[in-house]
């Protein structure tokens, strides 16, 4: 008994968090569900992942950090419940660190949109502009919009420093651009420029949200000179520490101050993955 109770701790957690983000009451079962499968998805074919998927394959509770607005989790995989736990549950991306109310939001690597739900819910005057690649979070990503009545400005691509087309391999939140040798499932996406993208919308206030599985590498040392003065980026790097400061360095150098919100052990050939928070205000 005693070897299967942190296990059942562990899980209890999940269904208490996950539970607490309800907008309303009738939310909870949905999200109850959400948290128990975060510990054991209903996939396979076990008496277990049969009776979960009974109850719920599906659901698309009303969130409360969300301001109300529906966000959908498949329970068969943990993929979308991880996500569901980084921005509603963890709060990798503290919106109230912004100190300044953004024009334009822009969500890079918005895999299904959570981000942009949540960005919304606080900002819904402001422009959306929503960048990812992969066809299938792409879709619905553009549901999440859909089902929310949420406008903003979609774009099915990859970022880059360069515009052009890339080869594309993954999927989920893992799927990144590679430049090594092909496979089968690749896929050849268009790349938008972010400094044009930035430049084409002409914002007094950014709020950049940048997660693009390494490509940060390439994009973030040519990115200062075209940010307006006031910008906040929420970022995940995934290099060696020593590398993430030397691509920072022109940010830094333009007057960005950053902090760590969160730092985790990555597998190799990562050393580690962080989300950092950077941000500018200039008078």
């Amino acid at each position: 008994m005693k070897l299967l109770s942190p296990r059942f701790t562990r899980r209890w957690d999940w269904i208490r968090r996950f539970t607490r983000e309800a907008h309303t009451w009738r939310d909870r079962p949905a999200l109850a569900l959400a948290g128990l499968a975060r510990g054991r998805p209903f996939g396979g074919g076990s008496h277990y992942a049969r009776l979960g998927r009974g109850l719920a394959a599906q659901v698309a509770p009303r969130v409360r950090r969300a301001g109300g607005s529906r966000v959908r989790m498949d329970l068969t995989t943990v993929t979308d419940l991880m996500i569901f736990e980084e921005i509603f549950v963890d709060g990798v991306y503290p919106l109230e660190k912004v100190p300044f109310t953004p024009e334009v939001v822009i969500d890079g690597g918005a895999c299904t949109g959570c981000f942009t739900l949540l960005a919304h819910a606080r900002y819904p005057t402001a422009r959306f502009i929503a960048v990812e690649p992969e066809p299938k979070n792409f879709a619905r990503l553009e549901r999440h919009l859909r089902d929310n009545g949420i406008t903003a400005q979609c774009h099915a691509a990859a970022l880059a420093e360069v515009p052009g087309n890339v080869r594309f391999t993954g999927s989920g939140f893992g799927g990144h651009i590679t430049s090594g040798g092909s496979a089968a499932s690749d896929l050849v996406v268009p790349a938008l420029s972010l400094s044009e993208l930035i430049q084409a919308a002409t914002p007094a206030r950014l709020l950049l949200k940048l997660d693009v599985e390494g490509m940060e590498q390439e994009i973030l040392p040519h990115l200062a000179v075209v940010l307006p003065a006031a910008t906040a980026i929420f970022l995940e790097t995934h290099h060696p520490e020593d590398e993430c400061q030397r691509y920072l360095a022109p940010l830094v150098s333009s007057g960005f101050a950053q902090c760590v919100i969160r730092s985790r052990p990555a597998p190799p050939p990562a050393m580690v993955y962080v989300e950092r928070f950077l941000v500018r205000v200039c008078a």
